[in-house]
């Protein structure tokens, strides 16, 4: 019928390997990591700035660094703050500062695919879906993220995870009310 008509995925791939192209799924984002992960230091700009900010949060009081000489602590919510917060949460757990950096950015490369993903095999189905959010896989590596505008690349992805938890539950939102 139309709905096969419509499909896209049906053109490009079998019928009932719907399984197969989340396997894919897992493996490009598995590759699009790869940039992070097989060099010492990530190619962003401003990121390690904010690095350096809550790793002094974190070792404030610690003498060896003598931080609260120079520096005061105000954890005021405000725009672009998100990363930090997550950012001393890792460091607080005794992760490297080059670990965290690259765990953050990890997550924030797979936050909006996986998202995305979500999000379109709820309106297309589980194939067309998979297929379609394989090319949000390029969507990562773009100028805010190499810039280091990290929490505005995190909220891309918080983004699209809210859009698909609303489309997801959007009718027992509308029945609660």
């Amino acid at each position: 019928g139309i709905a096969r008509k419509l499909s896209i995925a049906g053109r490009f791939w079998p019928q009932n390997d719907a399984r197969l192209l989340l396997w894919l799924f897992a493996l490009g984002s598995i590759v699009a990591l790869l940039p992070i992960w097989l060099v010492r230091y990530p190619p962003v700009t401003d990121l390690p700035n904010h690095l350096l900010g809550a790793f002094t949060v974190v070792h404030l009081h610690d003498p060896a660094y003598d931080f609260a000489r120079h520096f005061t602590v105000d954890l005021t919510p405000r725009s672009g703050i998100l990363g930090h917060y997550l950012m001393i949460v890792l460091l607080r757990a005794g992760l490297s500062p080059l670990l965290t950096e690259k765990l953050y950015l990890s997550l924030i490369l797979l936050m909006a695919p996986w998202g995305i993903w979500w999000l379109l095999v709820q309106l297309r189905g589980h194939r067309d879906g998979t297929l379609l959010a394989l090319f949000s896989l390029f969507l990562g590596y773009n100028w805010f993220f190499n810039m280091g505008f990290a929490s505005f690349s995190l909220s891309v992805g918080l983004f699209t995870w809210g859009l698909a938890a609303w489309y997801r539950y959007r009718q027992a939102l509308w029945a609660a009310r």
